[in-house]
């Protein structure tokens, strides 16, 4: 599997079913300022994303195992990453699930540096402040009908 990923020019990271990193190709490790990536091989995906998005990301990630359901898989989202020196770089994120032939969860991340050519992409920071602006605003438009 990482003989795939390993010469492409895309940045790819790969992580288990428990969210820890299988593998990082050299793009990827370059982009994030890791050298050669083995650094990161057995780390949480959370060393790879800012501390205020690690809660989201665990929820999320348990409500996928539990349910099988999955608001990131097969979209494209921009993303803050963290570098290895502690800066962040925005990123264009694709998730890809796939369970391998011994069943356990395989999670592929394709990360790719922003790029004004593409597609305009769902900003997940935005998204997730206007989902927390809904939850606080639809108790008060629930049964307080109009005039």
């Amino acid at each position: 599997m990482f003989d795939v990923i390993a010469g492409l020019a895309e940045a790819f990271i790969v992580a288990d079913d428990r969210g820890r990193i299988i593998g990082v190709n050299s793009a990827c490790a370059a982009m994030l300022g890791y050298g050669s990536g083995g650094s990161l091989v057995g780390c949480a995906l959370t060393e790879i994303m800012p501390a205020r998005f690690h809660e989201a990301h665990r929820a999320g990630f348990a409500r996928y195992l539990e349910t099988g359901e999955s608001r990131l898989a097969g979209r494209s989202v921009r993303v803050p990453a963290v570098r290895a020196d502690g800066t962040e770089v925005a990123v264009d994120l694709t998730v890809h699930l796939w369970r391998a032939p011994d069943g356990k969860l395989v999670v592929f991340g394709a990360l790719l540096e922003p790029d004004a050519s593409r597609a305009v992409l769902v900003d997940l920071e935005a998204e997730l402040a206007a989902r927390r602006f809904e939850r606080v605003e639809r108790p008060l438009d629930d049964g307080a009908g109009s005039h």
